[in-house]
């Protein structure tokens, strides 16, 4: 994973964890991107939530839409052109 992958995933996370706040689940601070440094730092905890979340139809969505909406983002940074 390079540097632009990562803080594609930071927005990807944020999206889902905004998303899921608006269902009542997450607190999160107030203009607060999680950046590649938290990726790299919490991966195991983020990948967690995310499974956590994907699991329960409701807030899967969010995790459906992020996904679909930032896939080619990260194919491309993943391939670095």
């Amino acid at each position: 994973m390079n540097v632009d992958v990562g803080d594609i995933l930071g927005t990807v996370t944020k999206e889902i964890i905004d998303c899921s706040a608006a269902f009542g689940l997450v607190p999160k601070p107030v203009g607060w991107i999680p950046g590649w440094s938290y990726i790299a730092k919490s991966a195991g905890q983020v990948l967690a939530y995310i499974l956590g979340v994907s699991a329960h139809n409701t807030y899967r969505t969010c995790v459906v839409t992020a996904s679909l909406s930032w896939r080619t983002a990260i194919e491309i940074a993943s391939a670095e052109l």
